[in-house]
């Protein structure tokens, strides 16, 4: 899900990494664009991804430092990333949390 919000400039905007690993069960990966206080409300926050690695696999735990990573704010960039299809991809943790979308 792309999220947008016009109270944000534009060039406020980054394209974020984020990476969980599961131990056995797997990991979860996406890409997906956000702003840098939204990323810093989500650090250390408790989110429940259910069973997204199957069926009892019961994901969830906290946001951790370095689990979402800057990859680039260079506008251009995340805006050809998004006219080819490419972002967003696979999981948002803004899309399993309570709080506020990634661009608020």
């Amino acid at each position: 899900m792309v999220y947008s919000n016009f109270n944000q400039r534009e060039n406020d905007m980054g394209l974020y990494k984020f990476e969980l690993d599961c131990g056995r069960s797997g990991c979860l990966e996406g890409a997906f664009e956000s702003t840098p206080e939204a990323v810093g409300r989500i650090i250390g926050e408790s989110v429940y991804f259910g069973e997204v690695l199957g069926k009892h696999s019961e994901i969830h735990g906290t946001i951790e430092e370095g689990e979402i990573k800057l990859l680039t704010d260079d506008q251009a960039f995340i805006d050809k990333a998004k006219e080819l299809g490419l972002v967003p991809y696979g999981y948002n943790p803004f899309d399993y949390w309570d709080g506020p979308s990634a661009s608020e």
